[in-house]
């Protein structure tokens, strides 16, 4: 699994996908908060992340990117992650979200 190479503090740092929790969005910038509990705030579009992890992460609205590997639930619209936060699937993106889940063969 590819590493993403990141400058974080002055220094690069490298991530695994498998290492991130989830992606929000801050404008032109994005925070990544790792399952590890850190957080690391990057020069970079939710957009771009987007595009860049489209297998193992699901954008639910227009402020975060999730890692479906972190997902324990699904009722309705809302998702609850497996460090118990809960967050909401916009409507448009929850009949996207349900068949990104079924494509993948996933079960949550």
């Amino acid at each position: 699994m590819k590493a993403y190479r990141f400058k974080y503090a002055g220094r690069p740092r490298n991530v695994f996908p498998f290492e991130i929790l989830k992606i929000e969005a801050a404008e032109n910038y994005s925070i990544i908060h790792l399952k590890e509990g850190k957080s690391m705030i990057i020069a970079k579009t939710l957009k771009r992340f987007e595009e860049e992890l489209e297998n193992a992460f699901f954008r639910i609205n227009r402020k975060l990117l999730i890692n479906i590997d972190s997902i324990d639930s699904q009722e309705g619209n809302q998702l609850k992650l497996n460090n118990g936060q809960s967050h909401k699937i916009s409507r448009r993106r929850v009949i996207g979200f349900e068949n990104f889940i079924k494509k993948s063969s996933l079960t949550i």
